[in-house]
């Protein structure tokens, strides 16, 4: 496997404790102490360190040399919880080692005196924040200091016992290879000095901003509700694109000096490492989490959030959602010119569109309204190419997070090729074409790519065709040898689910000739498995709708498989969160639920006669459970709330959603854009709210707030004329906007 790569540099103060005859902690000699270190922020020179108790008395104070080196003599030997703090002095930056900077204060808490050496870093400066802003709140030294220890150990991906205050940074590249928390602490301080150029700032102003952002104990641009002047809500997905900027372009930096290239820091799994770290506890607002596949993506950089969406024959789209109310379109023509050229040079059709650009073609959504259901065009579909040239339909859109800038990949359904993109400096980064035999039908029509799903720990992308299962790593746009294979006759879903941190791919799909079936893939192995035929049929293949399944999606959260009908108002859902109860055949490429039925539940969302809603799609926000139901060929709109199947005790049956509602909306108000699906969920950054945006062929993205969706007044109608959870009025307007293209 090939990892992103990365790395990273910092400052450190190496305080060697030393008393007379020795450095037993339990001596109780009146000898002065004599304290002697180092500023390793690379030798900060003329910096003034300061010793003192937690309330203040200062025991000594000592100014840094040349190279950072440091000696002190206390006034008399401390019994209780000491501070160390910096101030002033110049270093050159680990990112730039031309560049001469001001250092920032930094800090470092001990429990007491010791003999060990005291390291003060840029981490231990965030513990030091942490620990006295919860010593604020009325919690003690002791347990302050270990949860902040705890909780940086753990959002950077060092081992559970780690002690910043006495981890000493070591940039070498056989610490590198080791992964070792020296080599490791000294890799992020050289991250960090890269998002500071990146971001503007001033090292220095950098520093005092996450200082100032982990207080409250998350990377948020936040100090509780308050937002933080410099700080990033979008911390996560700027750091890792810092860290692969850093380690991808290593001369001049502390790296090079220390004989360590890119490739070094590529093939130790010290950078895969921190990744999957960061991953873990970034806030799915961030893009790195993603359970449902489709034609929606996020990405947040640079303090600001954007939604992109495949929109079919008009291309790419993208807006800045980083105020929700009123969101502002991106202007990508000039790449989608590149995306098209790269396709259509690549794998292109008979005819080229000379222009190189998306056809913008009103009102006819994807190519599946052009083809019949064996791939053929139709007649209308022979009258729009004879119009129009030919039209090439950008079928899916997925944020690839933590390149050096923000870059989405992009396929469309007519198209074996996939193409790589910086979506800010609208540049292409690479394409790849994939040995795919042919194209795969769906009801609506046929596509190379039906959909995809980002895996940031194996950094690439897997793609659902004909054929199977293809992964493309991002590094170097390279495909598998060969793909995945389908199991037992099966074909790929419109939209796969995934929950790649649990090394899964969910696929419902149509089932072997049309009987309706799901697909377990297994990412660490390489396998596909169908659930059993007979446990199909028995638990979810007599649902209405579910003669074959059209999409799935996963709360990764719960742990949930969300299984969409073709055209229906059921849902299936499949608790996830115990893969022991599953058996797994490889000699069948089955798997089963051994008897355990309560693993599998539906709901129905058809109520009283009339009007009721018809869905093909489920996508959901992991974070908030909120799910956005949307169809193909249906005008519904719709928000559900999925519940927490743990959370059912003695027995009691599981019941999947505890609240809902829909809206079927007028065609002046939203042209629902066909198969496959043009929908997603995505969570703020910035207000923490989950959204949906849906693609409305008539040249619009609609946006659908879903709390407040969701909050809205239903009928009242209890009799036979209409679905009791449909809206009482329009929410366009309200709960939902159109943005225009």
């Amino acid at each position: 496997m090939k990892n992103y790569k990365y790395s990273i540099g910092l400052s450190a103060i190496l305080l060697t404790l030393l008393g007379c005859g020795g450095g037993d902690d339990k001596k109780t000699s009146t000898d002065k102490v004599k304290v002697s270190g180092v500023v390793v922020l690379n030798q900060v020179k003329s910096s003034t360190v300061t010793i003192k108790s937690m309330e203040g008395k200062v025991y000594g104070t000592g100014k840094t040399d040349s190279k950072g080196n440091f000696s002190i003599s206390l006034s008399e030997k401390p019994t209780g919880a000491l501070k160390f703090v910096t101030k002033g002095g110049t270093y050159l930056s680990e990112s730039n080692l031309s560049k001469t900077v001001s250092a920032v204060d930094l800090c470092t808490l001990l429990p007491k005196l010791s003999t060990k050496e005291t390291s003060i870093t840029a981490l231990s400066t965030l513990v030091c924040a942490y620990t006295e802003s919860k010593i604020e709140s009325g919690t003690s030294f002791d347990k302050a200091f270990d949860e902040g220890n705890k909780k940086l150990g753990e959002i950077f991906g060092f081992d559970k016992s780690i002690d910043f205050s006495t981890t000493v940074p070591n940039l070498t590249k056989s610490g590198i290879e080791i992964k070792s928390s020296e080599a490791l602490l000294s890799l992020i301080s050289g991250v960090f000095e890269r998002m500071a150029e990146r971001s503007d700032l001033t090292p220095e102003d950098f520093y005092k901003a996450i200082i100032s952002d982990i207080e409250d104990g998350k990377f948020d641009g936040k100090s509780g509700s308050t937002t933080i002047e410099s700080a990033s809500s979008t911390f996560y997905t700027d750091f890792l694109a810092a860290l692969n900027d850093y380690t991808s372009n290593v001369e001049g930096t502390a790296l090079a000096e220390a004989g360590v290239s890119s490739s070094d820091v590529k093939e130790s799994e010290i950078g895969s490492d921190l990744v999957t770290a960061i991953v873990a506890v970034a806030p799915v607002s961030s893009g790195l989490n993603i359970g449902s596949s489709g034609a929606v993506t996020t990405l947040s950089y640079l303090g600001k959030q954007f939604v992109y969406v495949a929109a079919r024959s008009r291309g790419l789209v993208g807006a800045d959602i980083s105020d929700p109310k009123s969101p502002k379109v991106v202007d990508l023509d000039a790449l989608n010119g590149k995306i098209y050229d790269a396709m259509t040079t690549a794998s292109a059709p008979a005819k080229l569109d000379n222009s190189k650009k998306f056809k913008r073609v009103p009102n006819q959504g994807t190519n599946f309204n052009l083809k019949d259901k064996s791939g053929k065009l139709t007649k209308e579909g022979k009258e729009i190419l004879s119009a129009n040239g030919s039209v090439y339909n950008l079928g899916g859109v997925i944020a690839i997070p933590g390149l050096a800038n923000p870059a989405v990949m992009v396929y469309a359904y007519e198209s074996k090729t996939v193409v790589l993109v910086d979506v800010v400096n609208q540049t292409l980064l690479g394409a790849t074409t994939l040995n795919i035999s042919t194209t795969q039908g769906f009801s609506g029509g046929s596509a190379y790519i039906s959909s995809g799903i980002f895996d940031i720990a194996r950094g690439g992308v897997w793609l659902a065709t004909h054929d199977g299962y293809w992964f493309v790593d991002v590094s170097t746009m390279t495909a598998s040898s060969a793909p995945v294979p389908l199991a037992n006759g099966q074909i790929i879903a419109e939209n796969i689910g995934a929950n790649t941190a649990e090394n899964m791919l969910f696929s419902p799909n149509y089932g072997k000739s049309y009987g309706g079936g799901l697909q377990w893939v297994k990412l660490d192995t390489n396998k596909a498995y169908s659930l059993k035929k007979s446990e199909w049929d028995t638990n979810i293949g007599t649902l209405s709708g579910m003669g074959y399944a059209d999409a799935g999606s996963v709360d990764s959260t719960y742990k949930v498989g969300i299984i969409s009908p073709e055209d229906s108002s059921n849902l299936a859902f499949i608790n996830l969160s115990n893969p022991a109860l599953f058996s797994f055949s490889d000699a069948n490429k089955t798997f089963s639920i051994n008897g355990n039925t309560a693993l599998i539940s539906s709901f129905n969302l058809a109520g009283n006669a009339g009007g009721n809603p018809i869905i093909s799609h489920a996508s959901i926000d992991s974070s908030t459970h909120l799910m956005l139901l949307t169809a193909g060929f249906s005008s519904t709109i719709g928000v559900a709330r999925l519940t927490d199947p743990s959370s059912v005790t003695g027995g009691t049956p599981w019941t999947p959603i505890s609240d809902w509602s829909y809206y079927n909306a007028s065609f002046s108000e939203y042209t629902y854009a066909r198969d496959p699906h043009a929908s997603g969920v995505i969570n703020n950054s910035f207000n923490h709210r989950s959204y949906g945006y849906i693609l409305s062929d008539d040249g619009y993205i609609l946006q659908v707030d879903m709390e407040a969706f969701l909050s809205s007044s239903v009928t009242d109608s209890t009799g036979a004329s209409y679905n009791s959870n449909a809206l009482s009025s329009t929410p366009f307007g309200g709960s939902v906007i159109r943005i225009a293209l």
